[in-house]
């Protein structure tokens, strides 16, 4: 990420009023965004681990419980998850464009920066947007450019179950064309992990 973004001074208190200022999609703002994507993730996390879900969840076929065992010494530490997911997306007010919010992740990891620190949940905020971006077949570059793909991979999962209402559930187009991407993503990354 190469671009420079115009950055003004906050404080946490008006990071959060911010977040709760603008919406995400109607009757959701940013912070309870932030808050459901966290909550999903700890659920898909629970589900792993055997622990009853208390979402229904689209588990691709290589997101297997005895994968995840194998694999979760990847997984960044639960306070870490816990900013990355909430505050993923805490520079879209600051960045706002009509519908669009251009540049939001390096946004969001700027003003995360000013108001906590953990480098490691600014770095998977910085991030955010590379699993859902990155092509299945160039997954060798984005495991090779960030030591946290696991996390990033499930928590881009625990997102598009977290925005499934959005979609228009998880039988819409738009969920399963998304799922779809993060399982070839997926697949294609735990093949490395091998």
């Amino acid at each position: 990420m190469d671009q420079t973004v115009d950055i003004y001074p906050v404080t946490r208190d008006e990071l959060h009023k911010q977040m709760q200022a603008c919406a995400q999609t109607d009757g959701q703002n940013i912070l309870e965004h932030g808050l459901s994507v966290c909550d999903h993730l700890f659920d898909l996390l629970n589900h792993l681990e055997g622990k009853d879900a208390r979402y229904a969840w689209k588990i691709p076929p290589w997101l297997t419980r005895e994968l995840y065992k194998r694999e979760k010494h990847r997984l960044c530490d639960s306070d870490t998850l816990r900013l990355y997911t909430t505050y993923h997306d805490c520079g879209k007010p600051f960045c706002k464009d009509g519908l669009h919010f251009p540049a939001h992740a390096l946004y969001s990891y700027h003003y995360f920066n000013q108001v906590f620190n953990n480098p490691t949940a600014a770095q998977l905020i910085l991030h955010d947007m590379d699993v859902h971006l990155c092509k299945p077949s160039n997954v060798a570059n984005l495991l090779q450019a960030n030591p946290n793909a696991f996390t990033l991979l499930l928590a881009s999962l625990a997102e598009i179950h977290s925005n499934a209402a959005m979609f228009g559930g998880t039988d819409s187009a738009s969920f399963k064309i998304k799922w779809k991407h993060i399982d070839k993503v997926g697949r294609n990354l735990i093949a490395m992990f091998v």
